[in-house]
């Protein structure tokens, strides 16, 4: 599968809240594509669901590195915190 294909994946399983398998595939889409920064927001937005704060924020630090002027990277580093 590609990164995009991964993603949808991803997401798919995060709205169905079933938020280790939307951090498996998100995983797998940045090991594929590292730098795109969508992929870093949704994995954070899925341990943020999970209840894991840390990781959550430690992946919006990483897609704001990425690209700095995405609003909604600073969004997920506020929810993170």
């Amino acid at each position: 599968m590609s990164a995009a294909e991964f993603k949808d994946q991803g997401n798919k399983h995060l709205k169905a809240e079933e938020f280790d398998k939307a951090i498996e595939c998100y995983t797998k889409a940045i090991e594929l594509n590292p730098n795109e920064h969508t992929y870093y927001s949704n994995r954070s937005a899925a341990y943020l669901s999970k209840g894991d704060g840390q990781t959550a924020l430690y992946d919006a630090i990483k897609c704001v590195d990425v690209k700095p002027d995405w609003p909604k990277g600073h969004a997920r580093k506020g929810a993170a915190l």
